[in-house]
């Protein structure tokens, strides 16, 4: 996944990207990590659904949130769909 950085920006630690900066993410890293997903890397169609289950967790796993562990449509207010 990646963002081209519009105007400069720095991040709260310090970290300046200038205009015209590209950033990515590590997003497949990030989907098959064990530590986030349980067997990662085994299909389960129904992975999603499942966190809800836990009445604690039901508000937490929407269908259609944003998450900083599914970054595939990126994260917060910029987030987008990955076939624009």
């Amino acid at each position: 996944m990646g963002r081209y950085a519009l105007q400069p920006f720095t991040f709260s630690n310090g970290v300046h990207l200038p205009q015209g900066t590209m950033l990515n993410c590590a997003e497949s890293a990030t989907h098959h990590d064990e530590n986030i997903y349980k067997d990662a890397n085994i299909f389960k169609p129904f992975r999603f659904s499942d966190m809800r289950v836990d009445e604690s967790e039901a508000t937490k796993h929407h269908m259609v949130s944003t998450s900083p562990e599914f970054i595939a449509f990126g994260h917060g207010r910029h987030a987008w769909c990955v076939h624009h």
